[in-house]
């Protein structure tokens, strides 16, 4: 009997996992290419990509690396200057 009630708890675990999975998957779908890039450049978190996309409408890394020289990045609310010296 315990044996039975251990795999239906793992089957839910497992349920609940591909359930995350195909919701992440989801997510990454819907994000553009260039936001996505963004996420590969060290010391910005997934916040801060998603921040300056709204914040900027930035969604690539070429108008991410414009608007640092333009200094849009520094300006704006919850960003500053310390993100654009890490990027």
């Amino acid at each position: 009997m315990k044996v039975d009630v251990l795999g239906l708890g793992m089957l839910g675990c497992m349920r609940r996992c591909f359930d995350l999975l195909a919701e992440h998957e989801a997510l990454r779908a819907d994000a553009p290419a260039g936001v996505l890039e963004m996420l590969r450049i060290p010391g910005l978190s997934p916040r801060k990509v998603r921040q300056i996309h709204q914040v900027l409408g930035i969604g690539n890394l070429a108008d991410l690396e414009s608007a640092c020289h333009d200094g849009r990045v520094r300006t704006a609310k919850g960003l500053g200057p310390g993100l654009e010296t890490k990027t």
